[in-house]
């Protein structure tokens, strides 16, 4: 087992999923009628996305392989795939595209951002929702 993902599940088990809490209630307020899909990017190892899964078909990305093989082994129920947010490209359109933590902090560069927002511009129809939640630092002067 891949201590990593071993040591993210121990520290992500009192966050009480409150990021799907928040993207099933962004969802559902802002979201097109009855919402159906979801792609979530940067799964990790399914916390989040085992939760979104009780109300919505998802799919779930990360870019670790070791994070992936890790919800599968935990959550073989799951739709889990290796992909990167600058490439990846499912085949269709979602309700919802989700990207909760540091997935955009890895980004570098302007050609960075500009492929992760193709990715998503290629996941979505006229009505999906596209939460991100990019966490940074303050700017210090």
């Amino acid at each position: 087992m891949n201590s990593q993902s071993k040591l993210y599940e121990q520290l992500q088990a009192d966050a009480e999923h409150t990021a799907a809490k928040l993207d099933t209630e962004l969802i559902d307020t802002y979201g097109p009628d009855n919402p159906r899909t979801v792609l979530e990017f940067g799964c990790g190892t399914g916390l989040d996305l085992a939760q979104l899964t009780t109300r919505f078909e998802c799919t779930g990305i990360d870019v670790q392989l070791g994070m992936v093989e890790y919800a599968r082994e935990h959550r073989p129920w799951l739709d889990v795939r290796v992909g990167d947010i600058q490439s990846f490209r499912l085949g269709h359109t979602v309700d919802a595209l989700v990207s909760v933590g540091l997935v955009l902090s890895y980004l570098h560069d302007e050609a960075d951002i500009h492929a992760a927002l193709r990715t998503c511009t290629v996941h979505a129809h006229p009505t999906t929702l596209l939460v991100l939640h990019i966490l940074v630092a303050p700017v210090e002067q």
